[in-house]
């Protein structure tokens, strides 16, 4: 059983994991790489960079998407 921790407030309820993998550390270790993957798209998305209303046309859009991806490079090496 995991607790979930978010934004140092601790919830209450249990997390309850349904895997076909053998150990508990392999299944908490995915889940983070998920989490994290999820606040990118995110990101990207409508709360941060808003790729979506854009509305770049398909050359720009890749160089936007370049860009993104440097910034959050240098922010995540910064710490």
């Amino acid at each position: 059983m995991l607790e979930n921790k978010y934004k140092n407030k601790q919830e209450d309820n249990a997390w309850y994991l349904l895997t076909n993998l053998a150990d508990l550390e392999t299944v908490v270790k995915i889940y983070v790489y998920r989490f994290g993957i999820e606040a990118m798209f995110k990101d990207c998305k409508t709360v941060g960079y808003n790729l979506e209303g854009s509305k770049a046309n398909p050359d720009r859009l890749v160089r936007l998407i370049l860009l993104i991806a440097l910034a959050m490079t240098s922010a995540w090496l910064q710490g």
